[in-house]
């Protein structure tokens, strides 16, 4: 896979004095390069309270899916990001005169070689406007800690703007922004132009990271969302500086954890919101609704017999058709335990009505481990307890011992990789590479990261087939 299809980079080419466009192409990728372990993707469940809105009840709460790029910066795991990633919406909740902390419910951390590694929740400093987690023990191995210098930019200089995007949810990839120092100011610089998420990183041309991009600070009260230029204020981005950083990292808080009680239901899957563009990529026709990704062993969607691929588009009779931002999860949390759901699943091309009975949850479900093939387009979990018992109970998988399958289970897949070019498909069970019998997880990640074609022999619900991977 080419070069430029891994980086994904979005960039406004602006001249750098004597520099071409194509030593500024080759600057922006030696950057990407030099620093793809230590830049990540922050993403957290944070909670927040609203008041003083019209039409809600008291101890109404927002609860929400975030994502932001945020960078190792010590080798103990230290990772920083802004805190105002935890609520983007924060900013205009605060002109409208309601301003809160988020809660934050839970956090993972990844990297952009696709593995998602789980992450403890350090908490915020103060008013500096940066918030601080944890990787410990084998979460931090692939990664690696970075060193800001001590550089002052000035009015008018370039910075190379380094994020981490996840499309739809995908595989996680680089973007580049060119920007010029709008404004200094004290350990902070105004940037312009910038369409980057907060958290990434501003480098200088050479590559050397500087500082953290981060929103404006906007002040202001009840009435101000209505103001075009009050508006406009939440567009602006600064630049934290190393002499800003220095403090916090040296010193990172370590708030305890947010309570979460085991009287919360839960449905037991993991499972993603199905977009148009998800199910074009998987061809599928339904085009909203929530896909399941994996059923937990004696989790109640296990007892109702619900599968991995069934797509939920229906709950009591109201359709699943989530708006940008809303959570299913926070859905199924609203009713209470042993609640009955009935909903209308569409498995195979056949719909069908299941109804789940809600039992208690645990604090954080057991995720599979998981692990991406970045020049692949290709992300894959481990093969659980539950995978290997539905095939046992499938009779027409032609698997002669379940019990002693091993390998990944496609979970997700960029559009235009290569593994989705060769046939691969979401939940493919992947046994067999180059005619090895995979071991594991990790024995599978490492033969498909080798050069080369690769040819693999996989599990399609329960039949074999074999495919080709063309780099």
């Amino acid at each position: 896979m080419g070069m430029a299809r891994w980086f994904g980079v979005a960039a406004v080419l602006v001249a750098v004095g004597d520099c071409s466009a194509d030593e500024l192409g080759d600057q922006i990728r030696a950057a990407a390069t030099r620093h793809s372990a230590s830049v990540v993707r922050v993403e957290a469940v944070t909670s927040v309270a609203v008041e003083r809105l019209p039409g809600l009840p008291p101890g109404a709460r927002r609860t929400q899916r975030i994502g932001a790029t945020g960078a190792v910066v010590d080798a103990q795991g230290l990772v920083v990001f802004p805190a105002a990633a935890l609520d983007p919406a924060g900013a205009a909740f605060a002109l409208l005169g309601s301003r809160q902390v988020p809660d934050v419910l839970s956090l993972n951390v990844r990297g952009l070689d696709g593995r998602v590694r789980p992450a403890r929740w350090l908490g915020r400093v103060g008013d500096s406007g940066l918030a601080f987690a944890r990787l410990e023990g084998a979460a931090r191995d692939g990664l690696a800690p970075l060193a800001f210098a001590k550089a002052s930019p000035r009015l008018g200089d370039v910075l190379l703007v380094l994020s981490v995007d996840a499309p739809s949810g995908g595989a996680p990839r680089p973007r580049v922004e060119v920007v010029r120092v709008a404004r200094e100011g004290e350990g902070a610089l105004l940037v312009s132009p910038t369409q980057g998420p907060t958290g990434a990183l501003a480098l200088l041309p050479g590559g050397e990271p500087v500082g953290i991009l981060a929103a404006a600070a906007v002040q202001g009260g009840a009435g101000d969302l209505l103001r075009p230029d009050r508006l406009a204020e939440l567009r602006r981005a600064e630049v934290f500086l190393a002499s800003r950083l220095a403090g916090p990292i040296a010193s990172p808080p370590n708030e305890a954890p947010v309570k979460r009680t085991r009287t919360r239901p839960w449905l037991g899957t993991r499972h993603q919101q199905l977009t148009p563009e998800l199910a074009a990529s998987l061809k599928l026709e339904e085009e909203g609704g929530v896909r399941i990704l994996e059923v937990y062993p004696d989790g109640p969607a296990a007892k109702a017999k619900l599968a991995a691929g069934d797509v939920l588009v229906e709950m009591d009779g109201e359709p699943l058709d989530l708006d940008p931002g809303e959570i299913f999860d926070a859905i199924v949390e609203a009713y209470r335990i042993g609640d009955e759901l009935e909903f209308t699943v569409v498995r195979g091309g056949d719909e069908l009505q299941v109804v789940v009975t809600l039992s208690e949850g645990p604090v954080r479900p057991p995720h599979a481990t998981r692990r991406g093939v970045q020049d692949l387009g290709l992300q894959l979990r481990e093969v659980t307890f539950y995978d290997r018992k539905e095939l046992a109970l499938n009779p027409a998988a032609k698997v002669a011992d379940p019990d002693s399958l091993a390998g990944g289970i496609v979970v997700d897949l960029d559009p235009d990789g290569a593994a989705s070019l060769a046939g691969l498909r979401g939940d493919d069970l992947i046994t067999h590479v180059d005619g090895q019998k995979l071991a594991n997880l990790e024995d599978g990640v490492s033969r498909l990261t080798a050069a080369g074609n690769h040819e693999v022999q996989i599990l399609r619900h329960g039949k074999p087939l074999t495919l080709t991977i063309r780099r």
